[in-house]
């Protein structure tokens, strides 16, 4: 296989682990996944295999931390659920402007809306595998952002904390 960048070839394939900030979370993890390198110009690229998968794992995985959310993971699972800001503060009763103070930092989400977004991207999951109970013991730690590594599996994706 050629290099995207350069043209020249082969590229070399290995496996490795790979901070995955593009998802908009700076904590995440992938472990094991194909990265290719050009050893002519340096370009690398990783091979991502069912993104929709990976970003459903991560998803319910901050959904279901104990801490309280911080603003970049209210971003994220706002986009997750594929929302526009506008259209995620009209569908949960807020306006706009409240959404954007949450995602800034300037304004912390009420414990019952936080509650209501992690039911929301939860509710994709069996109801016996996440009972309703088990809702309040969420966001009541102090609000923390957690390592978070994800393994590429057979199956499809696998969370852990790190």
């Amino acid at each position: 296989m050629k290099c995207m960048e350069c043209g020249k070839g082969p590229v070399e394939s290995r496996r490795e682990s790979h901070r995955y900030k593009e998802c908009g979370l700076d904590y995440v993890t992938l472990v094991g996944i194909e990265v290719r390198h050009c050893p002519h110009c340096g370009q690398y690229e990783f091979i991502i295999p069912d993104v929709e998968g990976l970003h459903r794992t991560i998803a319910h995985a901050v959904a279901e931390k104990p801490a309280r959310l911080v603003p970049h993971e209210v971003r994220f699972l706002r986009k997750y659920l594929g929302y526009a800001s506008g259209e995620f503060a009209q569908a949960i009763g807020v306006n706009a402007a409240t959404v954007s103070r949450w995602e800034s930092g300037a304004q912390r989400m009420t414990i019952g809306l936080e509650r209501f977004l992690r039911v929301m991207v939860m509710n994709q999951k069996p109801v016996d595998y996440y009972p309703a109970d088990r809702i309040q013991e969420l966001g009541s730690a102090r609000a923390s952002a957690s390592r978070l590594r994800v393994a590429s599996k057979k199956n499809g994706w696998e969370a852990s904390a790190a």
